[in-house]
C-alpha cells in the first residue's frame, strides 16, 4: 500500500478514534443492494403507454403493462420501471422452478436475510385479481434512509411459482399505481417458440421507451442512488451549520459544539458536536479533511477506501454530492467521504457515532449534507 494512502487514512481513523470518545456508532447502509436494484429514483417522469401484450420469453408469459419508462430483463427477472430506469419504483417478475405450499413464507425467510430490518407490515393473505388467486406478502425495509414498500404476489401453476412484486418508496411519493395488479392480472402463457407479440423480452432484448436511454445493468455500481435531503422529514429540530469549505449540515439544535484541541485540529479535525444527555447511545458527529493522494473520481475514492480496510456500503449523491458510504467495524460508527466542493486535491469525511441506537437522526444528519449558496 502506498505510504500516502497510509497517511489519508491515518487522518480520517485518528479523527474516527477521537470522535468515539465523544460517543460515536453508525452502520449507515445507503444504498443496500440485494440482488435486485434498490437505486432510489430522483423523480423523472416520462412514460411509454400501451395495452400491448409483452412476451416474457424466458419466462414463457406475456404481460400487459399500462405505463411505463422501460422494461429491462437481469437475472432472469424482468423490471418494469415506472419512473427512471434501473431505480426504485419498479415492478419485478419472476419465476422459481418451485410450487411448494409454503413458497410465501420461504421467500420472507429470504428476505429477512437480505434486510436486517425487514419488517412483514402485510402477513401472508389471498388476493384475487381476475379469475385467479394470488398468495400476497407486503414488507418494509430502510434504503438510503427511506422506508421501502415491497409487495409481493405469488401464483403457483404449471409446477413453478409466478412472482410479481412493486418497490415503493412512500415519503418520497414514488409509487407504482395501479401496475402491479395491472401485471400480475394480465399474464398469459406463451404457446411457445416466438410469437406475434411486438414487443420482447428476453435474455438479450429488452423493451424500452423512446424517451429512456436503456441502462445496461441496473445494479452496476457506476448508477448511483440519488438522495434529496427533506428538511421536514428530519424528526427534530435543528439549525444548519455551515462550513467555509463550501458545504452544511442539519444539526439538532440542542448539540453541543466540542471545542478542538491543537492535536485534533492538527490530525485534521475541522468539527465535532454531539447530545450531551450523558446516555450510553447519545450520538455525535465529526467532520475531517485529508490530502487526495490521486483519486480522479468517487469510483477510484471507493477502492481505495476499501484498500484500506474499511467496508464500502454504496457510492451515493446526496443533494448532487457524489458520495462514498463506508462503515468502521471497530465500532458501530458510520461515514460518507467525498471530495472538497472546489478543490479535488481534498477530501471530507462525516463520521456518526452511535448509529444503532439513533438510526433516523443519523440518517438525516448525513443526508443533510449540502452545498452553500456562493
Amino acid at each position: 500500500m502506498k505510504r500516502q494512502r497510509k497517511t489519508r487514512f491515518a487522518a480520517f481513523t485518528a479523527a474516527i478514534l477521537i470522535s468515539s470518545t465523544l460517543s460515536v456508532h453508525a452502520d449507515l447502509k445507503l444504498g443496500e443492494l440485494g440482488k435486485e436494484p434498490n437505486q432510489i429514483s430522483s423523480g423523472s417522469d416520462s412514460f411509454a403507454g400501451s395495452q400491448d401484450a409483452v412476451a416474457l420469453d424466458d419466462l414463457g408469459i406475456s404481460i400487459i403493462p399500462s405505463e411505463y419508462v422501460s422494461i429491462r430483463q437481469e437475472d432472469d427477472f424482468v423490471y418494469i420501471y415506472t419512473k427512471e430506469t434501473g431505480c426504485i419504483p419498479y415492478v419485478i417478475v419472476g419465476c422459481y422452478d418451485s410450487a411448494a405450499d409454503d413458497f410465501a413464507s420461504q421467500f420472507t425467510q429470504y428476505m429477512a436475510q437480505q434486510y436486517s430490518d425487514l419488517q412483514v407490515t402485510a402477513p401472508e393473505t389471498t388476493v384475487t385479481l381476475g379469475e385467479r388467486e394470488y398468495a400476497f406478502v407486503q414488507y418494509s425495509y430502510t434504503v438510503s434512509g427511506y422506508k421501502v414498500r415491497d409487495s409481493r404476489l405469488f401464483k403457483a401453476a404449471n409446477g413453478k411459482t409466478y412472482m410479481f412484486g412493486a418497490k415503493e418508496v412512500p415519503e418520497l411519493s414514488l409509487y407504482t399505481g395501479s401496475s402491479l395488479e395491472e401485471i400480475a392480472g394480465s399474464f398469459a402463457y406463451l404457446a411457445g417458440g416466438d410469437s406475434d407479440y411486438a414487443k420482447h423480452v428476453d435474455s438479450t432484448r429488452a423493451v424500452e421507451s423512446d424517451t429512456q436511454e436503456m441502462i445496461t445493468n441496473p445494479e452496476d455500481t457506476s448508477t448511483t442512488t440519488s438522495i434529496v435531503f427533506a428538511q421536514e422529514k428530519a424528526g427534530y429540530k435543528g439549525v444548519w451549520v455551515p462550513f467555509d469549505d463550501g458545504f452544511q449540515l442539519y444539526l439538532p439544535a440542542d448539540w453541543n459544539t466540542y471545542e478542538l484541541s491543537e492535536e485534533e485540529i492538527n490530525q485534521g479535525l475541522l468539527y465535532a458536536a454531539g447530545d450531551t444527555s450523558g446516555s450510553d447511545t447519545a450520538p455525535a458527529v465529526s467532520v475531517v479533511w485529508a490530502k487526495n493522494d490521486g483519486a480522479e473520481n468517487i469510483e477510484e475514492l471507493a477502492s481505495e477506501i476499501r484498500q484500506a480496510g474499511y467496508p464500502v456500503d454504496d457510492i451515493v449523491s446526496i443533494n448532487g454530492i457524489p458520495c462514498v458510504s463506508y462503515r468502521v467495524e471497530d465500532g458501530d460508527c458510520s461515514a460518507i467521504m467525498f471530495f472538497h466542493p472546489t478543490d479535488q486535491q481534498y477530501i471530507l469525511c462525516i463520521t456518526a457515532t452511535q448509529y444503532t441506537a439513533n438510526v433516523d437522526m443519523i440518517c438525516s444528519i448525513l443526508t443533510s449534507l449540502s452545498l452553500t449558496a456562493s
